[in-house]
């Protein structure tokens, strides 16, 4: 199973890493089809999902999330923040994403822009 093995390192059984993959595949909009395929067989939408899964797999609740966007077309790209924004806001994650998509800006609670080297506290515009 895809993203499993990670929970069984960590002494999960493998049915209850399977069990919790799947728990974790339905939290991220994954089909339990997405469970059994290579990455290379997986679209970009699915593969950030798995790595979302992935992370929530290891029961941290703070979750950073590089590009998250990145080389995702605009739908895809929406259901990935929304996701994040939604394990930080109706699951209490801690969330952090860095990005050059400023699109996503006015979703998010807190944001810091770095400019030249300096780190500034910017806008939401909520």
């Amino acid at each position: 199973m895809l993203f499993s093995y990670p929970m069984e390192l960590r002494g999960f059984t493998g049915q209850k890493a399977r069990d919790r993959a799947r728990d974790l595949a339905a939290r991220v909009a994954l089909p339990d089809s997405a469970l059994d395929r290579f990455p290379g067989m997986l679209s970009g939408g699915e593969q950030q999902r798995v790595g979302i899964a992935r992370a929530l797999s290891m029961d941290s609740r703070l979750l950073l999330a590089d590009e998250p966007t990145g080389n995702l077309d605009d739908e895809n790209g929406r259901n990935i923040i929304d996701i994040l924004v939604s394990l930080a806001h109706d699951d209490g994650y801690c969330v952090v994403i860095a990005t050059h998509d400023l699109g996503v800006l006015p979703l998010m609670d807190v944001v810091y822009q770095m400019k030249s080297g300096e780190l500034y506290l910017g806008s939401s515009d909520k």
